[in-house]
């Protein structure tokens, strides 16, 4: 404990007492944690610190995901348990909501729905299904809605015969056929046009599609996570998200909570970063600065997670050693 608020720990006294911690196995685990409330600036804030007093705790297989090498450290008083890919941080309630969600619906084959705001994490928690689930062993195939022209994604999503269209010059397996026997995660889902959700619904009602320029079905066996920022039923509306295949995909939705609804998880979050920062810049920074955290933590965060990672990263980028600070520009 002694580069983290070491002078804010050294005056107070954490009451011990044990908390649950929601695993991505949707399971409840028992931790033993110190609670130091204190008060900054007028506002009230607490820093929850694990006791685990154990010096092998690094070494051992994470109970939170059995069968997956993981690595567990007590790192400046907070513990960050972390599976090898994909890794989900933070310990409030939204987000152990949002893990145990994750481990009910894995174990599955049904159809997720991740929601949230740019920036949230969707696609992590949409390959956290993935990883937890008995499809762990096949192809998990990703595709950026949003990137693509209507033909094209519809090509890449369900492939081609030799001169369907002009630049097809051969055939062509699509993302459906690549992926069969594992996952899909259809990113911006909101972005695909009426033709390609046409097709999409055959394939999450009769597993099967055919590609362009072909008459033929082909059957698949895959598993569809998709993910957006977008408000579906807003669009389903406005007549530019067909109706049924929102209610195919809304079998199992997940939303993510925005940065400012969690803004308890933003210690860990930035600890994150930093740590991974300091090692990719060669850097000697050892900790964040009080006063920046609790800066950190009043802030809104509009672009969220990703912001908040940029925002490390800009700090680590003037910081040769010592405390992490953050330039006013930085923190509105």
């Amino acid at each position: 404990m002694s580069l983290l608020w070491p002078s804010i720990i050294a005056q107070h006294k954490p009451a011990i007492k044990r908390s649950d911690l929601f695993g991505k196995d949707g399971k409840t685990h028992s931790l033993r944690l110190g609670n130091y409330a204190i008060e900054y600036q007028g506002r009230p804030a607490i820093l929850a610190v694990v006791c685990n007093p154990d010096p092998t705790a690094g070494t051992a297989k994470n109970p939170l995901t059995p069968g997956i090498a993981t690595k567990s450290a007590v790192v400046s008083g907070l513990i960050e348990t972390t599976a090898d890919y994909p890794s989900i941080i933070g310990q409030s309630i939204q987000i152990r909501d949002v893990c145990s969600q994750v481990g009910l619906v894995a174990k599955t084959d049904a159809t997720v729905l991740v929601q949230g705001e740019t920036g949230t994490g969707k696609e992590l928690v949409a390959q956290a299904v993935h990883f937890h689930s008995d499809r762990v062993q096949g192809p998990l195939i990703k595709v950026n809605c949003a990137a693509l022209t209507e033909t094209l994604l519809e090509s890449e999503l369900f492939g081609h015969r030799k001169v369907a269209f002009t630049g097809a010059v051969q055939d062509r397996k699509g993302r459906f056929k690549l992926a069969d026997g594992g996952t899909v995660i259809l990113d911006e889902i909101g972005c695909m046009s009426l033709s390609g959700q046409a097709k999409l619904l055959r394939v999450l009602q009769e597993r099967e599609f055919e590609p362009i320029g072909d008459s033929r079905s082909i059957k698949v066996d895959v598993r569809v996570i998709a993910i957006t920022n977008a408000d579906l039923i807003g669009e389903v509306e406005k007549g530019r998200f067909r109706e049924d295949l929102f209610y195919r995909l809304n079998v199992f939705p997940i939303r993510l909570p925005p940065l400012r609804e969690r803004n308890e998880d933003i210690p860990l979050l930035s600890w994150h970063f930093l740590k991974g920062y300091t090692v990719s810049l060669k850097k000697q920074v050892e900790d964040i600065d009080f006063d920046a955290i609790s800066k950190l933590m009043c802030y809104s965060w509009p672009g969220n997670i990703r912001e908040l990672e940029n925002t490390v990263e800009y700090g680590v980028f003037w910081k040769k050693e010592g405390l992490l600070e953050f330039p006013a520009c930085r923190i509105r």
